[in-house]
C-alpha cells in the first residue's frame, strides 16, 4: 500500500511540475510575440531609431545613387566583362575595391554623391 501511495504521489507531483513548465513556456511565447514587431534597438532606444519616412527617404536616395552609377557604368567605354562585374558590384557589393577604383579613375565620387 505504501509503494502504491508513493507512486501515485510522484505521478501527481510530476504532472503538476510539467503543467507549471508548460504555463511558463506559454507566457514566454506571448511576451515574445508582443515584441516581435520591434527590433531590440527599438525596444530600448526609441528616440535614436529613424522613423518610417526617414528610412524610406534613405532607401530612395540609395536607389537613386545606384541607378546613376549603373547608368554611368553602362555608358562608359570599358570591356563588357568589366561592365558586368561592376554592375554586379553595384548591386551586390557596393564597397568593393573594383568599384572604388573605377569611381576614382573616372572621378565619379562627386557625381554619385551629388544625387
Amino acid at each position: 500500500m505504501g509503494k502504491y501511495f508513493f507512486t501515485c504521489a510522484m505521478m501527481v507531483l510530476g504532472m503538476h511540475l510539467g503543467y507549471a513548465q508548460h504555463t511558463k513556456k506559454a507566457e514566454m511565447l506571448e511576451q515574445r510575440k508582443a515584441f516581435s514587431d520591434r527590433t531590440m534597438f527599438q525596444r530600448f532606444e526609441r528616440e535614436m531609431v529613424p522613423t518610417a519616412a526617414e528610412r524610406t527617404r534613405k532607401r530612395e536616395k540609395i536607389k537613386a545613387r545606384r541607378d546613376v552609377l549603373l547608368t554611368i557604368i553602362d555608358t562608359s567605354q570599358i570591356r563588357p566583362e568589366l561592365k558586368l562585374r561592376l554592375k554586379n558590384d553595384v548591386l551586390d557589393d557596393p564597397f568593393s575595391n573594383r568599384l572604388r577604383k573605377f569611381m576614382e579613375k573616372h572621378k565619379l565620387k562627386e557625381i554619385v554623391l551629388a544625387h
